[in-house]
């Protein structure tokens, strides 16, 4: 399998599964929906104006469905997603959490 159809089978699997909030997100699947699902909302910014608020906040539900399994794979609770409310070192704390390995179980 190639880069791109990674990225895209990735990205279609990430929005099947939207409302699954059990399970676990593998690291590489993770990052592979956050770089295309960035691109699109970059491409939308700069092409088409007026559907990128509702983009962005429809994305919204994957991305925390995949961030809360992923936080599952790397051995931690799925409420440390709210770990990004708090102000400047909860995006880092998450980011540190979020690129961990699969913890072993």
């Amino acid at each position: 399998m190639n880069l791109l159809s990674g990225l895209a089978t990735s990205y279609i699997e990430s929005w099947k599964r939207s409302l699954d909030f059990k399970g676990i997100t593998k690291r590489i699947d993770y990052w592979h929906y956050f770089a295309v699902d960035s691109l699109v909302l970059f491409l939308l910014i700069c092409l088409v104006e007026n559907v990128v608020l509702p983009f962005a906040l429809i994305s919204m539900i994957p991305r925390y469905a995949m961030a809360n399994r992923r936080l599952r794979d790397a051995g931690y609770s799925g409420f440390w997603i709210f770990i990004i409310l708090l102000p400047a070192l909860g995006p880092i704390i998450l980011f540190s959490r979020l690129i961990q390995p699969t913890k072993n179980t």
